[in-house]
């Protein structure tokens, strides 16, 4: 699992694919508030989805080289 810290939350990606957001306020303390992401695509905030867009490749990058190996 990788946590990714946005302008809306922490956004939990784990290896599976699943996404969780925890919703943060704007200090950046936690709300209490989960949301399941199924597709990024759905992600409004642009740099939040950027920023999950790039770990997720990164991650697969990653399993496609420790496979190899």
């Amino acid at each position: 699992m990788r946590t990714f810290i946005g302008f809306d939350g922490h956004y939990e990606i784990h290896d599976s694919g699943r996404i969780i957001l925890r919703i943060a306020d704007e200090v950046g303390k936690l709300t209490g508030g989960i949301k399941r992401i199924s597709n990024v695509k759905s992600i409004v905030n642009d740099a939040d989805r950027n920023g999950v867009l790039h770990l997720l490749q990164v991650m697969r990058i990653y399993s496609a080289i420790t496979q190899k190996v």
